[in-house]
């Protein structure tokens, strides 16, 4: 960004990456009204002076591509319908999510139409890819954030910006900067974990990914647009928008930092929250649009306050009249939006309602035009960095197609979830007689596996992954996605095709009932084409009855789609009116007592208009669109039996609803415990994968009131373990889910546990890799993992006064289930940073401190520390240096993080870790009157291989210049 934004000598010193700048004399100096028009360009200035209020509040607003949409190609009409008067142009896009050829006739007719000729912003999510199929899935925020890895992060953000911008999208909704100190809370899998200095490490690493290095006219960059501004991430009682109770010291001092990093990383846009902070609504608060994101945090470059735009989270700025009710109607929740210091509206309220609210604020004064203005030269600007003000077009549309079959970017996603594996444990399993750790197993060895649990066979994706079914497999979407994606078992079966593997679920993820039934999308791996080939074949008709000429026929490798706007192939079919009939065979890896049983899950409303199946030549399934699933009855299969399959599918237009389609099995039985028990007894090895599901677990509006394994998986677990145990056969617990989990059991009595997040479209090759040794896992939690939710908070870096100790609770079984209360890691299973490694293990020692003699408050410190594997087995660290203000005039935390590196050691050598502290960076606090500054004092340093296990430190002593 270096050169686009002017200097407009403040003169006031702002910090580095993490600093904010907080200089009363300066505020006082400045008029909040016109703080950064220096910012913005002659054109640009230009532009907005010409255009009337009502051509403003447009600039201002969001719309739905979706609704504009015929048959894949823009409708002029229903855009007319959708946007109303196309003279007064267009802010945002949203929910458009193109190729880029219908991102070129969209903006070609929307930029004819207008008076301005501005074309406008496209945005879509982009938490861990973008939501459309051939988008590579990168693991879930809290998943990356395991890594510790910065060059990664930024090489994702180059690979999903480039994927986005080639097909016609400029603003991506990632990376989101909050602090998960809550797990109760579902979005906590959108997280980079709970401590800021990490999360402003890597969000500011995937931005510089995301903007190519500042250079954001460049064909392979976007804007981010960082979520959720602010606090949001902490609700009160883990409740999805719920109040956050902290005071203004901890708020600047935790909270605002990362939003900080990743702006002075180059990042344009911030989305502000729903909730409110003692009592003051966020999107109506001009403390922390203008005096906070404006005039204190640095960006663009040190001396460069914010100049992007401020989006509101989809209905945050109606909740300030229809939810915090601090104003009484709509056009003052609008005006009160916009003088705060906000930008864009979030589908807040029908267009005419916001065009004639601002129309009618402005007039009445209400609001000030200066402030109007002001909103709409910051989203001018964004467009102008990004060169559409010049060029708005897709110029190569044939790099899009190139980008989404990229072997580079799919190997990108698999090295993230390979580092994003973390072993918890690894012991040797003394009940079945072993001496030796349980993980990894020999390959040369292991001739068959058992895989039981609900997510063995089952990928979890995440809340914003590109989506299958909304209910039924998120990480499809289309048959690039659905060819990419793994599960635990396609993953075994993929690298080890001569080992036999059994899968049994034998539980649901969310039922307490263990012989409910549970449907899983039928994976890739057990499918076969009619001439031998791994997938199942589509063939596509115009037609809504499976007449006329095949329009498409193609390997769908699986079925599960999200059709999204264009249907299975815009350039081959209608929007979404077709049929299609999908050809081919199904291998069962489980014995199914009682039979098998098939079902459909589809979204879209009106869509469906049938689904059947058959199977082996029997009728087994049936839906309609207007009565529901007519039948659907069992076949009898056993472990290795392959079927005929043939499901036929239609559906009528659905634009804009976003129709998706998932064909699932259910291979539970009449008995799914003594399924899998089975499959243990018949196995060398068992594999148990439990965990959550997105949508059922966690993800955006589903918060759990316990943190245990859901359900009854706790039970099935220690069903299965006295299974193996019996047999003596070994057992590795694979945990599969969005958040940290609290289960004292599993901690005490399962020898092996690899906790693996949600790891992307890779993720069952990653976890196989892992399993057997192929992948060396050196992940690190981001989160503290508690012994459960009656226990929170336990985030490590804790004031002084605060406890990490055990209650005063009986044990609930004999040896413990809770550890005695004079434990003082009684409420936590595994700390920050925690992770292991097979056959390696690291000393730290000869730490350094450079210089020697007392640092001024201005200078720099260099801190070298020798970490040696004084194992057998070459693998990755993560150094991590943490430090402690000794005394200060505000309590500050027990430790915190400040520096990390993630560096590869082979068996019996060492490296030396050198990290750079600036002291005005890394030891400033903020101050009882809000100032950040570093005091005068003693810092002691420590380092280690995670935050409860340091093993060398240091004091250094700070003194004024």
């Amino acid at each position: 960004m270096t050169g686009i934004l002017p200097n407009v000598g403040l003169g006031c010193v702002f910090g580095a990456a993490l600093s904010i700048l907080l200089c009363t004399e300066v505020h006082a100096l400045l008029d909040g009204h016109n703080i950064d028009t220096g910012f913005y360009s002659e054109r640009v200035q230009g532009l907005v002076a010409k255009m009337s209020v009502a051509e403003k509040s447009r600039q201002l607003d969001i719309f739905r591509t979706a609704d504009m949409l015929t048959n894949g190609h823009v409708n002029k009409s229903k855009a007319e319908a959708t946007i109303g008067n196309l003279s007064l142009g267009v802010g945002v896009l949203h929910d458009f999510y193109p190729y880029p050829e219908i991102a070129n006739e969209v903006m070609e007719m929307l930029i004819q139409e207008s008076k301005s000729k501005v074309p406008p912003l496209v945005g879509a999510e982009a938490t861990h890819g973008l939501q459309m199929d051939g988008h590579t899935i990168f693991p879930s925020p809290v998943s990356l954030s395991a890594t510790f890895d910065k060059e990664l992060m930024t090489a994702y953000g180059r690979v999903v910006a480039s994927e986005a911008r080639s097909s016609g999208v400029h603003v991506t909704w990632a990376p989101v900067m909050g602090l998960c100190r809550d797990p109760r809370w579902g979005r906590c899998e959108e997280m980079m974990g709970e401590d800021a200095y990490l999360a402003a490490a890597l969000g500011s690493a995937a931005v510089r990914g995301f903007t190519n290095d500042g250079v954001l006219n460049s064909s392979t960059a976007t804007a981010p647009l960082l979520k959720h501004y602010v606090a949001y991430s902490i609700p009160e009682g883990g409740h999805n928008t719920a109040p956050a109770h902290l005071g203004k010291r901890e708020l600047l001092s935790t909270f605002v930092p990362p939003f900080a990093a990743a702006i002075d990383a180059g990042a344009q846009a911030v989305m502000v929250s729903y909730n409110v902070i003692d009592g003051e609504a966020n999107a109506g608060s001009r403390y922390l649009l203008t005096d906070i994101l404006r005039n204190r945090i640095g960006g663009n470059g040190p001396r460069h306050p914010f100049g992007g735009f401020v989006s509101a989270d989809f209905g945050a700025i109606s909740n300030l009249n229809g939810v915090h009710r601090v104003v009484a109607t709509q056009a003052e929740a609008i005006a009160k939006f916009i003088s705060a210091g906000g930008t864009l509206s979030g589908f807040d309220f029908d267009h005419k309602t916001w065009t004639n609210s601002i129309v009618d604020c402005v007039a009445n004064g209400t609001l000030a035009e200066a402030d109007l203005d002001l909103s709409v030269m910051r989203i001018l600007a964004v467009k102008e960095r990004l060169g559409l003000l010049n060029q708005p077009y897709v110029q190569n549309t044939s790099a899009y197609h190139d980008f989404i079959t990229s072997s580079a970017h799919a190997h990108v996603a698999l090295t993230a979830a390979r580092k994003s594996m973390v072993l918890l444990q690894n012991k040797a399993d003394i009940a079945t007689g072993s001496t030796s750790p349980v993980l990894p197993f020999d390959a040369d060895k292991v001739r068959s596996v058992a895989v039981v649990g609900p997510n063995g066979d089952q990928p979890q994706c995440g809340d914003y992954a590109a989506g299958g079914s909304w209910g039924g497999d998120r990480c499809g979407g289309g048959p690039i996605n659905n060819g990419h994606t793994s599960s635990v078992v396609g993953g075994i079966k993929t690298l080890f095709p001569s080992v036999s593997v059994e899968y049994a679920p034998g539980i649901s993820i969310d039922d307490y009932n263990v012989s409910a039934p549970y449907f899983t999308t039928i994976q890739k791996h057990s499918f076969s084409t009619p001439g031998g080939e791994p997938g199942i074949i589509g063939t596509y008709y115009k037609s809504t009855d499976f007449t006329g000429p095949v329009a498409l026929q193609r390997n769908d490798h699986l079925i599960s789609f999200h059709f999204l706007n264009y249907g299975p192939d815009a350039s081959k079919l209608n929007q979404s009116a077709f049929s299609a009939v999908w050809n081919g065979h199904v291998t069962f890896d489980s014995n199914v007592t009682g039979g098998a049983l098939f079902d459909v899950v589809t979204n879209g409303g009106k869509a469906l208009i049938s689904a059947d199946l058959w199977c082996a030549g029997e009728h087994v399934l049936s839906w309609t669109g207007d009565k529901g699933r007519l039948f659907y009855r069992p076949v009898a299969v056993t472990k290795g039996q392959t079927l005929p399959i043939v499901f036929k599918y239609a559906q009528n237009d659905a634009t804009g609803d976003h129709p998706a389609i998932a064909l699932q099995w259910n291979l539970q039985g009449t008995d799914a415990l003594a399924s899998a028990r089975a499959a243990i007894r018949n196995a060398d090895v068992t594999v148990v994968v439990v965990g959550g599901g997105t949508s059922v677990t966690s993800g955006e509006g589903v918060d759990r009131a316990s943190l245990g394994l859901p359900g009854a998986q706790l039970e099935f677990v220690q069903r299965v373990r006295e299974t193996a145990v019996a047999a003596r056969k070994p057992m590795a617990l694979v945990v599969v889910q969005g958040k940290p989990f609290g289960e004292p059991w599993v901690a005490q009595f399962m020898p092996a546990i690899l906790e693996a997040w949600q790891g992307g479209q890779a993720q069952g090759v990653a976890i196989a890799e892992t399993l057997f040794g192929i992948n060396n896992p050196a992940g690190r939690s981001a989160m503290t993992f508690p012994t459960g939710a009656d226990v929170l908070p336990v985030y490590y870096s804790h004031l002084p006064s605060a406890s990490r100790g055990g209650y005063n609770n009986p044990p609930l079984i004999p040896g413990g289930l809770y550890p005695p209360a004079s434990n003082s890691d009684a409420s936590v299973l595994w700390a920050f940073g925690h992770g292991l490694s097979y056959g390696a293990a690291f000393n730290y020692s000869h730490l350094k401190v450079s210089p020697e003699a007392p640092v001024p408050t201005n200078g720099k410190i260099s801190i070298t520390v020798t970490v040696t594997n004084t194992g057998d087995v070459g693998a990755e660290e993560v150094a991590q240096l943490y430090v402690r203000d000794d005394i200060a005039s505000v309590a500050t935390p027990v430790m915190r993080l400040c520096g990390f590196e993630r560096t590869f050691i082979a068996a019996k050598e060492h490296v030396d870790v050198e990290f750079t502290i600036d002291v005005q960076e890394h030891l400033a606090l903020v101050n009882v009157k809000l100032e950040r500054t570093v005091e005068p004092g003693t810092f002691t340093f420590m380092v280690g291989g995670s935050s409860d296990k340091i093993q060398a430190t240091a004091s250094v002593t700070v003194v004024a210049p």
